[in-house]
């Protein structure tokens, strides 16, 4: 009976190795398959980051500037709650662009792929 039990008990474990070498190698494959994709998506999302924290931290004083939104490599629009209407719109729009114009960010990340537009509180953009 203790025989049975051992070679039982060996069988198991000789299964459950073999069938860990043969998952290893594949989990492997995977893990590497992906790995440039995120690698990507990665440094995708850390440029987006840094360009963010970049202008949130350049437009702190004005107290208009809502939502940054950025597409990448694309476009960057900076949503205010000015008013057109208001006499200075014109004035804080040229202020905020002239102030995004000369961030500067260093030699991995810049502006220069982004078109960056400025919009009213209605979504307009403010020209």
């Amino acid at each position: 009976m203790k025989k049975r039990i051992i070679g039982i008990s060996f069988l198991m474990v000789a299964t459950f190795v073999i069938g860990l070498m043969i998952a290893l190698p594949q989990a492997e494959e995977h893990l590497s398959s992906t790995t440039d994709e995120d690698i990507d998506l990665l440094e995708a999302n850390q440029e987006m980051t840094v360009i963010t924290m970049a202008i949130i931290e350049e437009l702190e004083e004005y107290e208009t500037i809502g939502d940054i939104k950025i597409d990448y490599l694309e476009a960057i629009t900076i949503e205010t709650e000015i008013d057109r209407t208001e006499p200075n719109a014109k004035h804080l729009s040229e202020e905020i662009t002239k102030s995004i114009d000369l961030l500067q960010l260093n030699k991995r990340h810049s502006l220069e792929a982004y078109e960056v537009t400025i919009v009213d509180k209605n979504g307009d953009p403010l020209d």
